[in-house]
């Protein structure tokens, strides 16, 4: 179980999660987004993923549990809802620069694939 440097819990699982598992909460997110968070963290400084814990309303851009439903059809098949996805909005950087900066350094981040980037959001996912 790896737990990020630079990124607290609550900023990736929701708080329903939180009050049930604690620190255990780490066990459900994949090492490898974890870590591909903490080098994109040094990169580029601060982002969000999840800000309800300082009052905001987002709780489901990290980790999705399964009683959350999408509205699309496939959404049971989100990575998200088992640990290999993240959606990340950077405060410094437009998100472009982020996935052009992952596509050039493939070696750094040979696992992350992502799907959408735009209004100052990326999508990481983990490949399987």
């Amino acid at each position: 179980m790896y737990k990020s440097k630079h990124l607290p819990i609550e900023m990736l699982v929701p708080p329903a999660i939180i009050n049930s598992a604690g620190e255990e909460s780490w066990k459900l997110l994949d090492d490898r987004i974890i870590k591909a968070a903490d080098r994109l963290f040094e990169k580029f400084g601060e982002f969000q993923i999840n800000n309800w814990k300082d009052g905001g309303d987002q709780k489901y851009n990290g980790f999705l549990p399964a009683y959350v439903n999408q509205s699309n059809s496939d959404h049971y098949l989100n990575p998200r809802r088992y640990g290999r996805g993240l959606r990340c909005k950077f405060q410094k950087v437009s998100c472009e620069v982020v996935g052009k900066f992952i596509e050039a350094n493939p070696t750094k981040f040979k696992q992350i694939s992502f799907t959408e980037y735009g209004d100052n959001s990326i999508e990481l996912i983990i490949e399987t």
